[in-house]
């Protein structure tokens, strides 16, 4: 489903001592089935931005398009709940929420909840836990009892049991090793390609929107900044260093490596894959040097 946000302004307790506006005239376009990054600093407008995503929040003016529902700050709740199936949030840290005495019950909750029937849910807690990369053993254990990259997998395949269209992740990554960050990057890769899901990331780790994203989304003060490609993003220095956004760490590199004398015309990488290519054409142009 595409998502479009137009004008749209969001403010926190409006017409109090404490009114706050927290997203001003907010304009931006999201494909269906592709991987968008949001980022920004720590009180950007990230968290508000994508509470809107599902009706948590409604904009204050403007309006909000998601498929074939619009929501403005008229819209009633009962007219949301399709919406909140077709749109699945994790939120940071997401296994805090586990409630359940068995990974089974927690997976089968959300179906349950949208009148899926018992027997019926207990298929679908199956079919999410392996989408996830865990098998049937897992299903009768407390979730209390896994590591936390298991109980954030868990709590993925929560999610991913009411058949989301988009998936939105608050910083799924946060609070993981570099082993178990890996893991769940490639697993959400890997939704968006081979199920077509939508997948919205909110995340502060420049090397995971570098690997990941196909678009990125700017914040600011609530107000969009730029959205464009990741290359597009992290080469703007202008920009990011304005914003305190951090470089990626293989641009980092590579820059490091130019300022010490590296003949390089092109973009610079932003994430592994490109820094293969970055260095093999480095390599490249030596050897034609040497030929000559």
């Amino acid at each position: 489903m595409e998502i479009l946000f137009k004008n749209v302004d969001y403010i926190y307790q409006p017409n109090s001592p404490f009114q706050f506006k927290a997203l001003t005239d907010v304009n931006l376009k999201i494909e269906s089935g592709s991987f968008t990054a949001i980022i920004g600093k720590t009180g950007s407008g990230k968290s508000t931005l994508i509470r809107h995503l599902n009706g948590l929040l409604k904009p204050s003016s403007g309006e909000v398009k998601i498929g074939n529902l619009t929501i403005t700050s008229s819209i009633k709740e009962s007219q949301l709940s399709d919406l909140r199936r077709k749109v699945g949030m994790l939120f940071q840290f997401p296994e805090q929420q586990l409630f359940a005495d068995t990974v089974e019950h927690d997976i089968e909750f959300g179906p349950i909840n949208f009148g899926t029937t018992k027997e019926k849910a207990k298929k679908i807690a199956r079919e999410s836990l392996k989408k996830v990369g865990l098998n049937d053993e897992f299903l009768n254990r407390s979730p209390l009892e896994l590591s936390g990259g298991q109980m954030r997998r868990v709590a993925l395949a929560g999610v991913l049991a009411v058949k989301p269209d988009i998936l939105v992740l608050d910083e799924p990554t946060a609070g993981l090793d570099f082993i178990g960050k890996k893991e769940i990057m490639k697993l959400i890769k890997k939704l968006q390609l081979e199920e077509h899901t939508t997948i919205i990331l909110v995340s502060h780790s420049m090397e995971d929107v570098a690997d990941y994203a196909e678009e990125v989304i700017l914040l600011s003060k609530g107000k969009v900044i730029k959205q464009a490609s990741p290359n597009k993003i992290f080469s703007n220095k202008e920009i990011t260093s304005a914003l305190g956004i951090e470089t990626p760490q293989t641009t980092v590199l590579a820059e490091f490596l130019l300022e010490r004398g590296v003949d390089f015309k092109g973009s610079l990488p932003i994430n592994e894959k490109s820094f293969n290519n970055f260095l093999k054409k480095i390599f490249e142009e030596k050897k034609k040097t040497r030929i000559l």
